[in-house]
């Protein structure tokens, strides 16, 4: 085996230990580079982000709705306003389901 061959199964060892994916066809100098972008990389991974905080439960006989652009500022907030648009509320079933009929809601 000439030393060119032997060079480049080191750095093929090198990357795979990196977890850097060669192919065949790279040459030495492919290789050096795979291996120094590799290292030039953040050593520490990012974290895993939080994962998202649990929804509160909608009480039994609500019904959880999205205000639609047809239901914004028709919607009423019982006080004395009114919902906008992309706001999610719970509702008493029988309205939320009255409200999706006239498309002033979407209803899950």
């Amino acid at each position: 085996m000439s030393q060119v061959d032997e060079t480049i199964q080191t750095l093929r060892s090198e990357c795979e230990a990196l977890g850097i994916k060669w192919h065949s066809r790279h040459s030495e100098e492919g290789l050096r580079k795979l291996i120094a972008e590799a290292e030039v990389g953040d050593p520490d991974p990012e974290p895993a982000p939080a994962p998202p905080a649990p929804t509160p439960s909608v009480p039994e006989g609500y019904v959880e709705v999205k205000i639609t652009k047809w239901g914004a500022g028709k919607v009423s907030d019982g006080q004395g306003g009114h919902f906008e648009r992309g706001a999610v509320v719970a509702l008493p079933e029988k309205a939320a389901w009255q409200l999706d009929a006239k498309h002033y809601a979407e209803a899950d």
